[in-house]
């Protein structure tokens, strides 16, 4: 039974913590955040394009093999990896 409960939340660790951080965020942050438009932009640009080109142009500077080549392309097209 602890076994199971373990596999469960080793499986959804980042779920639980994305839930976490978004449940302790209170309006007035939120607000705050959207009233600078611009710095969301640039953060969604960033977040969007730059990371995967940054990790294209790894992949094309370093010889990685295809299984590293395949973890480096999901982790830049996943927004919550660096957490």
């Amino acid at each position: 039974m602890l076994h199971t409960i373990a596999i469960f939340l080793l499986k959804n660790a980042m779920v639980a913590l994305m839930l976490a951080i978004g449940l302790s965020t209170t309006p007035t942050s939120l607000r705050a955040t959207w009233a600078d438009r611009r710095l969301v932009l640039r953060a969604l640009l960033v977040l969007e394009i730059g990371v995967p080109l940054l990790a294209l142009a790894t992949v094309a500077v370093l010889p990685l093999s295809f299984v590293a080549t395949a973890i480096v392309a999901v982790m830049a097209v996943c927004p919550n990896t660096p957490i």
